[in-house]
């Protein structure tokens, strides 16, 4: 292994927990809180500038490891492009926890976010179909960002999951040269567990939407480029989709859930999966690890699944999704949620 590698997960990592407590005594000053409410599960307001340390850590673990990439003319196209979104959905997130956004509005600056990184390269492409490729890509990106947002839901849980996609896309990037994704992803996972010390339960500082975005924007971008790389949407593109499939089976839920009860989609709730876990087995900290748990399999299994033939991915492919719809269903079925505004 490359020991920049490891600098640039553990300079992340460094950085954003020593920048944690600032973030908390700037929030606290500025009035940044989390104000408690019915469909939220903390009592006190808390802290949400959480965000602005991971992306903090995340620029320092980019920087430690970034070098070659910078110099590589296709990435050095790409960075710029990924820095303006991430700068864009940042902003959004700030101006959300503060004042509250239209969900359309909000939706759209999501998009706007992602024209850059796509018109820079890293649409998809879908065989016979050229213009499909970039609307592929703008559902992707939103996709992703939503569910990121919608599973910064419970202390640790976004966190922690978002480091062990980041690591499995990790994975999935490396290669012999370092790569853009590669890069951003061993940052982005540093910068994740470096956050987890001051956001597992009992968190004593939240994300906010700027980092929930943040993270969401983040893994779209990482996950874009690598079923870029894979070449046409085709199994091979299936790995990286699994990697990502605790963040998918997450939002598929609530939505098939909220829509099935004629309730808005984008009205936050206690109906997560993760709520449903925490009803189940009792504590906050043991939904968080079992999180950790079904997020790290889709994970392993998407980056083993890698080397595999196409048909067996596949096949892979299709008793997961089959696997992740019993267990949706056993939650459902097990708990009850509380309806929040």
């Amino acid at each position: 292994m490359d020991s920049r590698i490891l600098w640039s997960f553990l300079g992340a990592g460094l950085a954003s927990a020593c920048v944690t407590p600032l973030a908390r005594r700037v929030a606290r000053a500025t009035g940044y809180l989390d104000h408690p409410s019915v469909r939220k599960a903390h009592r006190a307001p808390t802290p949400l500038l959480g965000g602005a340390a991971v992306v903090a850590g995340f620029l320092v673990g980019l920087a430690l490891r970034g070098a070659p990439v910078f110099s590589d003319p296709t990435s050095s196209a790409l960075l710029p492009a990924c820095a303006i979104g991430l700068v864009v959905v940042f902003l959004v997130g700030l101006v959300d926890d503060r004042r509250g956004m239209d969900p359309l509005l909000k939706l759209g600056l999501q998009c706007a976010a992602s024209i850059p990184v796509i018109a820079s390269g890293a649409s998809l492409h879908v065989a016979h179909a050229p213009l499909l490729g970039p609307i592929v890509s703008f559902f992707w990106m939103a996709t992703v960002m939503n569910a990121a947002n919608f599973l910064d839901n419970m202390d640790g849980i976004l966190a922690g999951v978002s480091a062990i996609v980041a690591l499995g896309l990790a994975f999935l990037s490396a290669s012999g040269a370092p790569t853009l994704a590669h890069v951003v992803a061993i940052a982005l996972a540093g910068a994740a567990v470096g956050f987890l010390f001051f956001n597992f339960a009992p968190a004593s500082i939240f994300l906010g939407d700027a980092g929930s975005l943040a993270f969401g924007y983040l893994i779209g971008v990482v996950s874009l480029l690598r079923l870029r790389e894979a070449g046409p949407l085709s199994a091979a593109s299936l790995p990286a989709a699994m990697v990502v499939g605790f963040l998918l089976f997450d939002i598929t839920l609530v939505t098939v859930v909220r829509v099935r009860e004629k309730r808005k989609v984008y009205l936050g709730g206690q109906d997560h999966s993760t709520h449903r876990l925490r009803q189940i087995l009792g504590s906050p900290r043991r939904a968080a690890i079992a999180a950790y748990s079904l997020a790290a399999i889709p994970a392993t299994i998407g980056v083993l699944s890698a080397r595999l033939d196409a048909r067996l991915v596949v096949t892979v492919a299709l008793v997961l999704i089959v696997a992740f719809g019993i267990l949706g269903s056993v939650l459902v079925k097990r708990t009850s949620a509380p309806r929040g505004a």
